[in-house]
């Protein structure tokens, strides 16, 4: 294991377990979402740890999509999903979908 000279394992420990534990879950799970640009009716993929979600403008909605799609594998070319886009930039019920997943997929790790 990799100790820093000036520190004891124990505090070198401590400072790793205070890092992480400063994260959010989205850092924590590398959250990350594309926009095919609406060309389907689950316009959004969601890559969350090595899952795949998809969802559509309103995800919430008894007739939105918001659904599991599978795992994805290291490696795999994600543009074929559509476009990297910012979370913050899209619609709040698809922002709100995402972290209710976030927080459902961290309970159960």
């Amino acid at each position: 294991m990799f100790v820093p000279r000036n520190k004891s394992e124990a505090e070198w420990m401590e400072s790793r377990k205070l890092y992480w534990d400063s994260l959010t879950v989205r850092d924590r799970l590398g959250t990350e979402v594309y926009d095919n640009g609406g060309e389907t009716i689950d316009r959004y993929t969601v890559s969350m740890g090595n899952e795949l979600y998809t969802m559509s403008d309103s995800p919430l909605s008894p007739l939105g999509v918001n659904q599991y799609y599978g795992g994805w594998t290291l490696g795999e070319d994600m543009a074929k999903y559509g476009q990297l886009v910012e979370i913050d930039s899209l619609p709040v019920d698809v922002q709100r979908a995402i972290e209710s997943k976030e927080l459902g997929f961290w309970e159960q790790s």
